[in-house]
């Protein structure tokens, strides 16, 4: 469960049997992403894994699209996000930003 910014509570419901798509704004809002100590939001392996595992995603591009994943992974890696807020389960992931997609109006999650 985490906190939006103006307040009120957002929460997850109990792990699918299929993926939870979400928006990187709803990524944003539902698990806090912490920036890393230079600012950027993506993680180095090495200053990440430190932390609690429920609370590192991974950002993987899968053709030319970034997604955010949960746990540590290795396979079309560009690095980590870090959340306040742990990840309730494994099915869950959030479509970033592709540049495609606003030139082609085409902001669907899959």
């Amino acid at each position: 469960m985490g906190r939006d910014p103006a307040g009120g509570v957002v929460t997850m419901p109990p792990a699918p049997a299929t993926v939870v798509g979400l928006t990187e704004d709803e990524f944003d809002q539902m698990f806090a992403p912490i920036p890393a100590e230079d600012g950027n939001s993506i993680w180095e392996y090495d200053a990440i894994r430190v932390h609690p595992r429920n609370r590192v995603w991974s950002v993987v591009e899968v053709d030319d699209d970034l997604f955010v994943i949960p746990d540590y992974h290795v396979v079309n890696v560009i690095g980590y996000n870090l959340t306040t807020v742990p990840w309730p389960h494994e099915n869950v992931e959030a479509k970033l930003w592709n540049p495609h997609d606003e030139d082609e109006g085409d902001t669907e999650i899959v």
